[in-house]
C-alpha cells in the first residue's frame, strides 16, 4: 500500500509535463488560446513562457513543457561551459548575463527591492552602441520590458570583463568594399554584425555564410560560428575583441552614431511645431533608452519633431528596420 502512495504522489508531480511532438506542421498556423505554457530543453532548462503549447513546442530546442508561466529563476553560482546548453553565461568577474523566462507585461507586479539590474534589449532594437540595455531597479521590472530578453546584475555600463588567461579564439572579420553582390547557397555557420563590440541580439544577424553577411550593407563584419555559440563566449571576455578590435569605436566616437557621414550630418536647430508630409526621406540619430539608435523620417522636419532626435543625415538608414520603415511610409502614402 505505502509503495501505490508513492507511485500515485509520482504521477501527479510529473503530470504536468507533456512532450513536444516530434514533428509539427509549422505550415498551420497555432490559434490565439490564452492558456501560459512554459517551454523546457530536454536537458530541463526553462526557454521562456509562451501563450500556449502549440506556440512553446515551435520554441527552438523545444522537448516538453509545463501547463503553467515560467518562473524566474536565480542565477546560477558556478561558471557553466559554453556548450551546455545553459541559458546564461558567467564571466569571470562573476557577472552573468541570464535568458528571461518570465511573461512580458506593461504593468509588471514586481516585489519591491531595489538590485540593479541592466536588461539587454532584443533583436526588436536596431542598436549600435554597446551594451545595447537599459537599467532598471531589478530583475523582474528587467524581464518584464518587452524589449528585453536578457539581463545581467549591476548598471549597463559594468559591461563583463574578459578573462586574461582564457581569451576567445574567434575574433571578427570586418568586410570590406565593394560588397559582394552574388554569392553560394552553402551554409557555414555565421554570425553577422551591426556594429562592434556587440552584447545582445539586438546587433546581431545570423547569416548562411561569410559572404552572405557582407553582401548586407548594415553589417561591419562576423564571426565564422554561429550567434548563439558566440554570446556564450563574448559574455564571458567582452574585452578581447576590444583588444584585437582595430575599428571598435571610442567612447566619444559611439556616442556620434551619424559619426560614419559626418560631412553631411545636420543637427536640429529650433524645434517645429508642425511638418508637411512631403518625402524628402533622411535618417535620424536618436537617445532610445541607455543606447543610441537610428530611425527614418519622411524629412528633417519630422525628425527634429522628435526630441530624442541628435542629428540626421539625408537619405536612408543602412539598416533592415530603416528599409522596413521606409516601405511602411510608401504604403501609407498610397494609401
Amino acid at each position: 500500500m505505502k509503495y501505490l502512495i508513492v507511485a500515485t504522489l509520482i504521477l501527479f508531480t510529473t503530470a504536468e509535463q507533456i512532450k513536444c511532438p516530434l514533428e509539427i506542421d509549422t505550415s498551420v498556423s497555432c490559434t490565439k488560446e490564452n492558456r501560459l505554457t512554459c517551454a523546457y530543453s530536454s536537458e530541463g532548462y526553462q526557454l521562456g513562457t509562451f501563450e500556449n503549447p502549440c506556440f512553446a513546442c515551435r520554441a527552438d530546442k523545444a522537448s516538453y513543457y509545463e501547463t503553467d508561466a515560467c518562473k524566474l529563476e536565480s542565477a546560477p553560482s558556478q561558471p557553466q561551459s559554453s556548450d551546455s546548453g545553459n541559458s546564461s553565461s558567467t564571466t569571470s568577474k562573476g557577472n552573468t548575463i541570464i535568458k528571461c523566462d518570465m511573461p512580458k507585461s506593461d504593468s509588471p507586479i514586481c516585489p519591491a527591492v531595489y538590485k540593479p539590474t541592466c536588461g539587454l534589449f532584443n533583436a526588436s532594437i536596431q542598436c549600435f552602441k554597446a551594451p545595447c540595455g537599459k537599467s532598471f531597479g531589478n530583475e523582474c521590472e528587467a524581464c518584464s520590458d518587452k524589449s528585453v530578453d536578457s539581463y545581467f546584475y549591476g548598471d549597463c555600463d559594468e559591461v563583463p570583463q574578459e578573462d586574461p588567461q582564457n581569451p576567445p579564439d574567434d575574433s571578427i572579420t570586418y568586410c570590406t568594399e565593394p560588397r559582394p553582390e552574388i554569392c553560394t547557397a552553402d551554409y557555414t555557420d555565421t554570425c553577422a554584425f551591426l556594429s562592434t563590440p556587440c552584447f545582445s541580439d539586438s546587433c546581431l544577424r545570423s547569416a548562411g555564410n561569410f559572404c552572405d553577411a557582407c553582401s548586407k550593407k548594415d553589417v561591419v563584419g562576423y564571426v565564422k560560428q554561429s550567434c548563439d555559440k558566440y554570446k556564450q563566449i563574448y559574455t564571458q571576455y567582452p574585452s578581447n575583441l576590444d583588444d584585437k578590435d582595430p575599428q571598435t569605436q571610442t567612447e566619444e566616437e559611439a556616442q556620434d552614431l551619424d559619426s560614419q557621414n559626418q560631412e553631411t550630418s545636420k543637427q536640429c536647430g529650433t524645434k517645429p511645431s508642425s511638418c508637411d508630409n512631403v518625402v524628402n526621406e533622411v535618417c535620424a540619430t536618436y537617445k532610445c533608452n541607455d543606447a543610441t539608435c537610428q530611425k527614418e523620417y519622411q524629412n528633417s522636419c519630422q525628425a527634429c519633431l522628435e526630441t530624442t532626435t541628435i542629428s540626421y543625415i539625408q537619405g536612408k538608414c543602412q539598416t533592415l528596420s530603416g528599409t522596413i520603415l521606409g516601405l511602411a511610409l510608401l504604403l501609407q502614402l498610397i494609401i
